[in-house]
């Protein structure tokens, strides 16, 4: 159903709902989400947070819902055993997310690629979130390497004031 509502609605412009958000707790929401299907299938999610870390504005169900959506590309890529390092750091352009996702074993790479193909319908949905946030998104992946997504997400500063203040 969810899935199915966010296809139908891919491509069209975003209505978002822009509110101050700490990046931290909007992933703890997210990994709280998959937590139950992570520890089932024996992936464990290690974060690493760089505190402090700015405020962003964004739709906040919007982007936890790509969140969600990435965990699960990430928990494909790792299938069963395994850990997926998250890691949230402040960058003078905006916040940096990446998703590490390390297997326990070594599978066959076509096999596993096969399979990864079938779970990504998501992935275009949750770029299309982050980008229209003016963030970028990225998978980066090799034979003998984990794969990592790594979001880019601005902080916008605030704008200077227009008038002058009278005293």
């Amino acid at each position: 159903g969810d899935v199915l509502s966010q296809v139908l609605e891919y491509g069209k412009p975003l209505k978002l709902s822009r509110a101050p958000c700490q990046i931290i707790s909007l992933l703890e929401e997210a990994v709280s989400f998959v937590h139950d299907d992570l520890t089932v299938k024996n992936i464990q999610i290690v974060p690493e947070y760089h505190t402090p870390l700015p405020l962003f504005r964004c739709d906040k169900a919007k982007m936890k819902s790509a969140l969600i959506s990435l965990f699960r590309c990430a928990e494909e890529v790792i299938q069963t055993g395994g850990a997926i390092h998250l890691a949230a750091t402040a960058h003078r352009t905006g916040l940096l997310i990446t998703l590490e996702c390390q297997r326990e074993e070594t599978r066959s790479q076509n096999a596993s690629l096969q399979r990864q193909n079938e779970a990504w319908v998501s992935f275009p949905i949750a770029g299309q979130i982050v980008e229209d946030h003016g963030g970028k998104i990225s998978v980066a992946s090799g034979p003998a390497q984990a794969t990592t997504i790594v979001i880019h997400l601005p902080i916008k500063t605030t704008r200077p004031s227009r008038g002058r203040r009278r005293n």
